[in-house]
């Protein structure tokens, strides 16, 4: 886990990166991005501390938030990388579950953009328990530029 401050990156509108709920996601209201951004490389922090709205059943977190965390929060890594300039459909989203995360655990993710030429674009994302640094799932997500 790379090292990360305690600092948000406050979100203007009109400002080249997402809103953090865009509406269709309700649940990523709760998440913060993090200074420390490195945008001509496509690396984005953020936190989410889990509440009820992204856990399942057993209090663990939902596989959904999970694939949700790897597309979205990827995509900034996106964003940032192609100087807030970014349209793209998913074509491949893969997801390895390695340890749970329960409601209440705070999550640092780390989105990291590997390739961005088009018409493909590809970006990776770890999350990290923020307690243990425990790694709990990795994702990559393939993009079509539209």
């Amino acid at each position: 886990m790379a090292a990360h401050t305690a600092k948000e990156k406050p979100y203007t509108p009109g400002g080249k990166f997402l809103p953090p709920g865009d509406g269709f996601h309700p649940q990523l209201k709760s998440v913060k991005y993090l200074e420390g951004w490195s945008v001509p490389c496509g690396y984005v922090q953020a936190e989410l501390t889990l509440g009820p709205e992204h856990c399942n059943a057993h209090g663990t977190m939902h596989a959904a938030m999970v694939c949700i965390l790897v597309d979205v929060v990827g995509r900034q890594a996106l964003v940032a990388h192609s100087n807030g300039v970014y349209a793209g459909a998913s074509t491949d989203l893969n997801v390895s579950f390695l340890r749970p995360a329960e409601e209440e655990d705070t999550l640092i993710i780390e989105a990291t953009c590997l390739r961005d030429i088009q018409p493909v674009s590809l970006h990776k994302v770890n999350i990290f328990r923020k307690r243990d640094g425990a790694l709990i799932a990795t994702g990559r997500n393939t993009l079509s530029r539209i």
